[in-house]
């Protein structure tokens, strides 16, 4: 994104591409359309429990967020698997945690 790109350019930047430095994540992007304004009903999608294998938390989550957010994925998935972030040397690491 440039200082004077034109707000649709920077919109579509933002959704559609990604830092070479974030390449690691495997992620799935979504990103729908309507005609009309959108309800917040239509704003929701639906994914099939089994999608949620691991919840990835950065080093600075704080506590607070890491327990509400591990027991949401474990209501959605009890087989869910957490790991933790870490950055060292430019590198990142990812360690296996139980925040529950």
């Amino acid at each position: 994104i440039k200082p004077f790109d034109p707000h649709h350019v920077i919109h579509i930047k933002q959704t559609f591409s990604k830092l070479t430095k974030w390449s690691f994540e495997k992620e799935y992007r979504t990103h729908k359309f309507w005609p009309t304004k959108a309800t917040v009903d239509d704003r929701c999608v639906k994914i099939n429990s089994e999608a949620f294998v691991v919840l990835i938390f950065g080093e600075k989550t704080r506590p607070d967020i890491i327990k509400r957010l591990s027991g949401f994925a474990k209501n959605i998935n009890s087989a869910i698997k957490f790991k933790m972030a870490s950055k060292s040397s430019g590198a990142v690491t990812l360690s296996e945690f139980n925040p529950i």
